[in-house]
């Protein structure tokens, strides 16, 4: 796979992302009206379908960061805690004659870590455990993660595939 393919599929899985965090916000937005305020059952349906779609927002990232460790570090995690140690490895610079720049900033690996573990939570709990408070803050997260998935995607194109043109156009809300 050439390098500028490699870029278009990154890039088009960064798109991808972006849109499930427009969507996630409309959803989170509609939880807020009246009609759902105050009714237990409702605030929990749109809790339990906020906190699916972050974990799977975060489950799409942690595609791409498997897609870098595939194609350009030739070396994906594959015991036990794989899912912690890929984050680390995307915020490790690899050096060598194969190597490339850090992925993630310090910002991203806290902010993606973070929601690792809520995918972890969410994956093995009852809906019922999962609090309304918890998936709004949940929401706040995601958007911060990939608002700095974007930096960082962008910083390491123009260091790794030495590609400084415009970012493609962002989903908007």
């Amino acid at each position: 796979m050439s390098s500028n393919a490699l870029h278009a599929i990154l890039a088009k899985m960064l798109l991808d992302i972006e849109a499930e965090v427009v969507e996630l916000q409309k959803i989170f937005e509609s939880s807020k009206m009246e009609s759902v305020r105050g009714n237990a059952i409702l605030e929990n349906v749109f809790a339990v379908a906020i906190s699916s779609y972050v974990s799977k927002i975060y489950t799409k990232a942690e595609f791409v960061f498997s897609k870098i460790a595939e194609k350009i570090d030739r070396s994906k995690p594959g015991q036990d805690g794989w899912h912690s140690e890929l984050l680390l490895q995307m915020s490790v610079e690899i050096n060598g004659d194969e190597g490339r720049p850090r992925f993630l900033s310090e910002k991203s690996l806290e902010l993606f870590n973070h929601l690792r573990k809520f995918r972890h939570f969410e994956r093995n709990n009852y809906a019922s455990e999962i609090a309304a408070g918890t998936a709004s803050e949940k929401v706040e997260i995601v958007i911060a993660a990939a608002e700095s998935l974007r930096a960082d995607f962008d910083t390491f194109s123009e260091r790794y595939f030495e590609i400084a043109a415009p970012a493609p156009e962002r989903p908007v809300s």
